[in-house]
This record gives structure tokens, C-alpha cells and sequence, in this order.
């Protein structure tokens, strides 16, 4: 693991690993440090939690299961002031990256702020650019997420999104452009998706109320998942085509990063 926390520093091995190594696919992670072992919901139920998917919002299923052949570059942006969490995230990258030896990981320490990450991410986008990496096989995706948010961290939360997402539709004509997955945040049922921003953002707002309701009415307190996502596509089948359409844009722009 590579271990920076400045902007040049960062610079000067991304270009050094992509120009020594074709990487398969490249994977990038903000806000997705460990934080807890394990996540409390009120809703539902004000009892129910979860075991931190943190690990998996840093290298997800899909990553761990592509081909050992297939070279793999993490890179993982977030604050590691706290020295505890810092050497906690270290193990758990030695331990995953022992596993996987196909996967190489890149270690930022540096405040998210929307300054940085259009330095960053246009960054990280020009380098791809030149080594010739399909938007296929990239992924950035936006974890950063307060469970108690003040006022400027929820306008911060709100905005940052559609930073990324301008930052994609400009650089490079907007090549990169659907290659923005951004979390679901700290709600139960979805607790272990993403979704395509560019395609879902918008159709989320509207439908997103009658989506949760229909986990509430089938799944009860079970958390989403591979398995019993199909439950709901029974029950789905058999209502309003406008409450299916809804439930199969949910499906086509949404991955499960734990399971998949």
C-alpha cells in the first residue's frame, strides 16, 4: 500500500503506477475510511444494526471477484487524522490486499473539500485518459455521509455530488462521464448500494419513498440484498406498471458493492 497525503506526492505515483502497470480496472473510494464496527438505524426499527461495510466501500465484492490475471488499482481518499482509525484502516488493507494480491492500493490522507477534489479527480481523469482506460473499468464513488449532520455539513453533502458529477460531464468531453456511483447513506434497507448518478439522481428523488415503503411492506427488518431482491420483484410484477418501472431503474442503475 501507498501511503501520501499531498496532492504532488499523489500526482507522482499515479502517474509511476500507470505508466509501469496496465491496470484492468481502477477503483476510487471518498469518505469510505472505518469509522465503526458497527452501524445503529432508527428506521425501521429504532434496534436494528448492521456490521460496517467500510471495507467493502474501500475494495468492493466486485473488485475482490474480478480474474486474478486482472491488475487492479484502489485509490482511497479520506481524512486519517485519527492515529487509531489510521492504523486500523492499515490492517485491514494488508489483510485484503494479502488476500488479493492482484490489487494495489493508494492511501490519501487529505481533507475532501470541493477545491480538492476537482484537483484530484481531474487528475486522476487526465492520467486514465492517457493510458487508455475504458470508462468500463473505472469507477469513482462518493461515501461521504454524516449520520448527525450540522447545516454547512449537509449543504456540503448535498453539493458534492453535483461537483463531481460537473467534473465528470467536462473533463475529457465528458468520457467518464457514467462512471459516478454515489452511496445511498446511512439507510437500512439500502445500506449496501450505490447508484449511477448521472442516470439515477433524479428519478431517485421521485421514487425512492415508494421504493422504501415496499421494503418496509416485504423485506420487514432484512436489510436489501441479492438474494431477496427477488422477492420484491414478485411483488412488483403484479403491481402498477409506474411502481415496476420505478423498482426496474432501481435495479439497472443500482449495485450491491458487499455482495455483487
Amino acid at each position: 500500500m501507498y501511503k501520501i497525503n499531498t496532492y504532488d506526492a499523489f500526482s507522482d505515483i499515479l502517474v509511476k503506477l500507470c505508466s509501469s502497470v496496465q491496470y484492468n480496472y481502477i477503483y476510487v473510494s471518498l469518505g469510505s475510511k472505518i469509522n465503526e464496527a458497527r452501524v445503529n438505524f432508527r428506521y425501521p426499527s429504532n434496534d436494528l444494526n448492521l456490521k460496517s461495510n467500510a471495507e467493502f466501500q474501500m475494495i468492493p465484492k466486485f473488485i475482490r471477484q474480478q480474474p486474478v490475471s486482472n491488475k487492479i488499482l484502489s485509490i482511497i481518499i479520506d481524512d486519517f487524522h485519527d492515529v487509531e482509525l489510521s492504523y486500523q484502516h492499515d490492517a485491514t488493507i494488508h489483510n485484503i490486499t494479502k488476500t488479493y494480491k492482484n490489487i494495489t492500493v493508494i492511501t490519501v490522507d487529505h481533507l475532501i473539500t470541493q477545491k480538492s477534489i476537482v484537483k484530484y479527480l481531474t487528475e486522476i481523469l487526465n492520467c486514465i485518459f492517457y493510458y487508455k482506460i475504458n470508462p468500463t473499468r473505472f469507477m469513482i464513488t462518493n461515501f461521504i455521509c454524516f449520520k448527525q449532520p450540522i447545516d454547512t455539513q449537509l449543504q456540503f453533502e448535498n453539493e458534492l455530488p453535483v461537483c463531481i458529477q460537473t467534473i465528470m460531464d467536462t473533463v475529457h468531453n465528458g468520457y467518464y462521464d457514467i462512471c459516478f456511483y454515489q452511496w445511498y447513506n446511512y439507510t437500512y434497507y439500502t445500506y449496501n448500494y450505490i447508484y449511477c448518478y448521472k442516470k439515477f439522481s433524479f428519478q431517485r428523488l421521485l421514487s425512492i419513498q415508494q421504493i422504501n415503503g415496499i421494503f418496509k411492506q416485504i423485506l420487514k427488518y432484512d436489510y436489501l440484498n441479492n438474494a431477496n431482491s427477488e422477492s420484491i420483484t414478485k411483488y412488483v410484477n403484479t403491481s402498477h406498471k409506474n411502481t415496476k418501472k420505478k423498482w426496474e431503474l432501481f435495479l439497472d442503475n443500482s449495485i450491491d458493492f458487499v455482495e455483487s
